[in-house]
């Protein structure tokens, strides 16, 4: 069920992260490009952390704040540079170097860096408590298994971590080392649940203080409220109660600025009453 579901999701992943650049492509050239897009979605994102998510909803919106080191080819299947620039493993085929994009930076003005990388991976690595629930942490474990210490209470299910350290050789390296070869590596890296967040807002919105239990969790506030990447939008709110999302073309963006100034997700759960909303221009998507 695993490796249907991982696999499932790595074709979503080219699809999802073609959605709404076709739409930003298709006001290229035009005059008049809109200030605002509105994208009708089936409902409200599951958390705005991809680290605790695996709904495609979540990663809809998620998928413009945050990037990955590789990604889908546009139009194609291949695996390309995300924020690394590119990569090689060793003879092992355990050690993969990352050598990583220069001059980006986080939504809050950080340095995208190779520390912000490692800092990533160990913060994953490290989840402890409800943070290993499979609900929660289900790409990591789908993808690399266990935790350092993994929890008495699903410590059957997860095994050994195929993770076993990443380290910042210099500013613009990190080198990621597995216990085993795998056929995933490093393709999986392209999964939205591998996007890389600002270390000084992790910390700042204290990322991983989840409570509750697994029928009724309470997500850290970072998941909720904030979320901090190197994509081409930056998060403005959230709107619990009228359902939308609102994001905002990040300026100092690293590559191509975004078109479109803001962009919306307001969630419309009956299908019939989306299809309404599109025809009567109330949303654009």
């Amino acid at each position: 069920m695993r490796g249907r579901r991982l696999g499932a999701a790595l074709a979503t992943t080219l699809v999802a992260s073609l959605a709404l650049v076709a739409c930003a492509e298709s006001e290229r050239g035009e005059e008049g490009t809109p200030d605002t897009l509105i994208f009708g979605a089936a409902e409200d994102p599951k958390v705005l952390d991809p680290a605790l998510a695996s709904d495609g909803e979540t990663f809809r919106v998620t998928r413009q704040i945050y990037e990955t080191l590789v990604q889908p080819e546009l139009g194609g299947a291949e695996i390309v540079p995300g924020l690394a620039t590119s990569w090689e493993p060793d003879e092992t085929g355990t050690v993969w170097t990352f050598h990583l994009k220069q001059g980006v930076k986080f939504h809050d003005g950080t340095d995208f860096n190779a520390e912000a990388v490692c800092f990533n991976f160990d913060r994953w690595y490290n989840f402890k408590g409800l943070l290993q629930n499979p609900d929660i942490s289900y790409y990591w474990q789908a993808v690399f298994g266990g935790f350092a210490q993994n929890e008495p209470e699903y410590a059957d299910a997860l095994g050994e971590s195929l993770y076993k350290s990443c380290e910042a050789t210099d500013e613009y390296t990190a080198v990621i080392t597995t216990t085993r070869v795998t056929s995933a590596f490093p393709a999986a890296l392209a999964l939205a649940a591998f996007s890389i967040a600002s270390p000084t807002a992790l910390q700042q919105y204290d990322a991983d203080n989840i409570s509750g239990t697994a029928d009724n969790v309470t997500y850290p506030e970072y998941a909720m409220k904030y979320a901090v990447g190197t994509g081409p939008y930056k998060f403005v709110s959230w709107d619990t109660v009228n359902h939308t999302v609102t994001l905002e073309r990040f300026e100092d963006y690293h590559g191509e600025k975004a078109k479109i100034k803001t962009l919306v997700f307001r969630a419309i759960g009956d299908l019939n009453a989306r299809k309404l909303a599109l025809r009567n221009g109330e949303i654009h998507g």
